[in-house]
């Protein structure tokens, strides 16, 4: 079936409400940054596309769908004019001959033909003329004209029409759909015959059969019947897959207007399955208990898709009959064991689910389990989360490195960057590099949805930039983690290129300017035996260094020195300040606030669950200890800047007072904060006028009480 128009405007509306209702970024899905935890106890929400895969046998992947609501007369001009090309060749006519008669017939089959232009029809064989004139007439309203062409065309012998057999009746069973439903049908199941005898096809005309066999049952309120049609035209990929799984969507929405309806599709087999997957992946409360209390029989133990229903039930907060469901033989599955492991954790059962998770894993990696089609940002986590459960269960157990590895495996690269930057020891953080350098996990691409990184290589083709993997993301966060504790020689080699010629930038600038240590004094015995404090001896070139240090320090921070999340959230290149993992990790833990840690505002309980869940959903005293340890210093968004700034400051410490140098120098440094922290520009804004009294720039600023606008000249 090809309703298309009515299809596309359908999803064109499906699309803009969505897009209306969360425009903005996409972030990947997390479990600590925003303190979901408990979102371990939650069921993704299922790929329709995948499961019907499942129920009807086929394998395909989300690439085999395309959707060209607008384009099918240019494919099907394309395919009729191919197919007389093919005719006039078995014919015997000349090439060039062949190519004037088929450029004529496909430009006079256009919808609006050029002025003069007619189909040559004492130049084509039979079946193309008769079949021509017949979709002329179809194309104006007169199907019964239309209809006597194809069926004449049908009457030829069987070697005179091998190539329009299949079109013609299956526009004879279009044209009849609206006034004879049974004759439509049978000429639908022609169409598929005449296809499987060998008669040419090249549009799956025969798959689009059963779309516009289903489009009749579904008019006549037979859902079940149109279930069943769509879901076989769903198997013959293509288009037809895509026209399917689109009417599939409405059609399985529609089975639960009236409980008639329900109950036809729960007595057929495909039909039912059909509905089940679809339930699965769009969870509601309603329909999810409606559909598992007309399927579910505790004691049936043959019951099929025991697995997706007792998925639904735990959807649906219906875990007594999750549980029961369970005992059925269709649940021993990866999916069935999933809803398990989840039931487990409510019982407190932490072990023993972790296990049960652990093998269905293992059990998704052998392709037990295929991943969806769409990951989502919201409400479910995504497909991939197994690993991602196991992770913040293992975190919570204070086993970080086992951790760390179960998010990288998942995928879930916000979740590992807070374990290896802010609970790994550095000392941990380089063995599990050294030990898992190799891991097939770790050489994996980073998923979409960060802001890696326009000149990670900038030696690449085709002008794309290419995407770190886990290992060179994990070797660059250890690199800045290393340089933000002034370790510059041991993070050297854990630098990607080009970066690793910036850090040595910074390096040498840090070096010559003697960054860190304080200015050099001078001061006589007379002075020392008066208790004269010691003058600061002037050294410009000193000064210089530092403020190139600075401006490098400033213009290249977020790359050297940035935190992966929290505070900078280096991932997303700094441009969005996220919810952090500090509060939410300190709030499962604790009530009142940690010292160096976001102070905890107390969640609300949604429900009550075991202590043993609750406290491997909470960080640990060890965890917290370690939150504080790792943090940067100081621990503020942009924490470069400070670092910057207090170059800036270096410099003006080693500049004499009332000089353009120390006005610049201060100026700088204070621009770096005085828009996200005035109280700490403060500092830079006070020296800069008690210093410089003497100069016109330092008394505007003192009228002023701020910065000038502009910097000293």
């Amino acid at each position: 079936m090809r309703p298309r128009i009515v299809v596309a405007l359908t999803i064109f509306a499906l699309i803009a409400s969505n897009a209306a209702h969360a425009c903005g970024p996409f972030f990947p899905y997390a479990y600590l940054a925003f303190g979901r935890e408990r979102d371990v106890l939650k069921l993704p929400e299922a790929s329709f596309y995948n499961e019907l895969c499942r129920v009807m046998n086929v394998e395909r992947t989300a690439d085999d769908l395309y959707f060209e609501p607008f384009g099918q007369r240019a494919n099907t001009l394309a395919a009729d004019a191919q197919a007389l090309a093919d005719a006039l060749g078995a014919a015997g006519t000349a090439d060039d001959a062949a190519a004037v008669i088929v450029g004529e017939y496909r430009r006079a089959r256009e919808p609006d033909p050029p002025a003069g232009r007619s189909i040559p029809y004492d130049q084509i064989p039979r079946e193309f003329a008769l079949y021509a004139e017949g979709a002329s007439k179809y194309h104006v309203g007169e199907n019964d004209a239309a209809i006597a062409k194809w069926k004449e065309l049908l009457a030829l012998p069987a070697d005179q029409r091998k190539f329009k057999s299949v079109w013609a009746a299956y526009m004879i069973g279009r044209a009849l759909r609206d006034t004879d439903v049974a004759q439509a049908n049978a000429y639908f199941e022609q169409t598929r015959a005449l296809a499987n005898e060998g008669y040419a096809d090249p549009l799956a005309l025969s798959g689009e059969s059963y779309g516009w066999q289903g489009f009749i049952a579904n008019k006549a309120g037979d859902i079940a019947t149109a279930l069943e049609n769509y879901a076989t035209q769903f198997t013959y990929g293509g288009i037809n897959a895509d026209s399917a799984l689109s009417s599939l969507h409405m059609i399985c929405s529609r089975a639960f207007d009236t409980p008639e309806s329900l109950a036809a599709c729960a007595t057929r087999e495909t039909a039912s399955a059909v509905l089940t997957a679809w339930v699965v992946s769009h969870p509601g409360y309603a329909r999810s208990k409606a559909w598992v209390a007309l399927l579910a029989n505790a004691n049936a133990a043959e019951l099929p898709q025991a697995d997706l229903l007792a998925w639904i039930a735990y959807h649906a907060a219906d875990f007594e009959s999750a549980r029961k469901l369970l005992n059925a033989k269709s649940a021993a599955t990866p999916y069935g064991n999933w809803v398990r492991s989840k039931l487990l954790l409510r019982d407190g059962k932490v072990d023993d689910a972790m296990a049960l998770m652990q093998q269905i894993a293992v059990d998704r990696d052998a392709a037990s389990v295929k991943p969806y089609q769409f990951e989502y940002y919201d409400e479910y986590p995504p497909h991939s989360s197994i690993d991602a459960e196991l992770g913040v269960l293992l975190l919570g157990k204070q086993r970080y490195a086992e951790s760390f590895e179960r998010f990288i495996r998942a995928g879930f690269w916000r979740d590992a960057a807070y374990v290896g930057e802010r609970v790994m020891s550095l000392d941990e953080l380089k063995s599990y590099i050294e030990k898992h350098s190799q891991d097939p996990a770790m050489a994996t691409p980073l998923a979409t949805g960060y802001y890696y990184m326009d000149e990670w290589d900038p030696q690449t083709t085709d002008g794309v930039p290419k995407i770190p993997n886990y290992l060179e993301l994990t070797r660059y966060l250890l690199a800045r983690r290393l340089a933000r504790e002034n370790r510059w020689a041991d993070a050297q080699s854990y630098w990607p290129a080009p970066i690793a010629e910036r850090a040595a930038q910074l390096v040498t600038l840090r070096n010559e300017a003697k960054a860190g240590q304080p200015p050099a004094t001078k001061q006589t015995t007379l002075e020392w035996f008066l208790g004269s404090k010691a003058k600061i001896v002037v050294d410009r070139d000193r000064a210089k260094k530092l403020y190139d240090a600075a401006t490098f320090t400033r213009q290249y921070g977020m790359e050297l020195l940035g935190t992966e999340v929290q505070p900078d959230w280096h991932m997303f290149g700094g441009l969005f300040d996220l919810p952090g993992h500090h509060g939410p990790r300190a709030r499962w833990a604790r009530s009142n606030p940690t010292e160096g840690i976001d102070e905890p505002v107390p969640a609300p309980e949604p429900e009550e669950l075991p202590e043993e869940l609750v406290r491997v959903l909470s960080a640990s005293d060890d965890e917290l200890k370690r939150l504080r340890e790792s943090g940067p210093t100081p621990n503020q968004r942009f924490h470069y800047r400070y670092v910057a700034a207090d170059l800036m400051w270096q410099a003006a410490q080693n500049l004499p007072d009332n000089d353009v140098e120390t006005l610049r120098a201060l100026y700088t440094g204070g621009s770096y904060l005085k828009n996200r922290d005035p109280k700490a520009a403060n500092k830079f804004y006070r020296s800069l006028v008690w210093r410089n009294l003497n100069m016109p720039y330092a008394q505007e600023a003192d009228r002023l009480r701020w910065f000038p606008e502009n910097p000293p000249e």
